[in-house]
């Protein structure tokens, strides 16, 4: 389990329920109700575009933060398999509404 301290309160709880009942509920609208595949890519290019940046941060840096980077990385990798799930059901429900017609 990820343990982020802010004081006596752990964050890694807060950032997992944020990553899986903020983004993708937000991801599946956007797949859902905008017809344009532009705009329902944009927080996968978001978190992909974040993802190369911190996997540079960590190949550039040295010492302890690289670890920090490299944390941000899986993070990171967690959301985007986050939003990689709800394209997974909205092209579930999709096949199914093109078999039954």
């Amino acid at each position: 389990m990820m343990d982020f301290w802010m004081g006596e309160v752990n964050l890694g709880p807060i950032l997992l329920l944020f990553t899986f009942f903020g983004l993708f509920p937000v991801q599946l609208v956007l797949c859902f109700l905008v017809k344009s595949r532009a705009v329902r890519l944009i927080p996968v290019m978001l978190l992909l575009v974040l993802t190369v940046i911190m996997i540079l941060g960590a190949v550039i840096c040295t010492g302890y933060i690289v670890f920090a980077f490299i944390v941000l990385v899986v993070y990171l990798g967690l959301m985007l398999a986050v939003c990689g799930a709800a394209w997974a059901v909205w092209g579930i429900v999709r096949l199914i509404k093109a078999v039954r017609g």
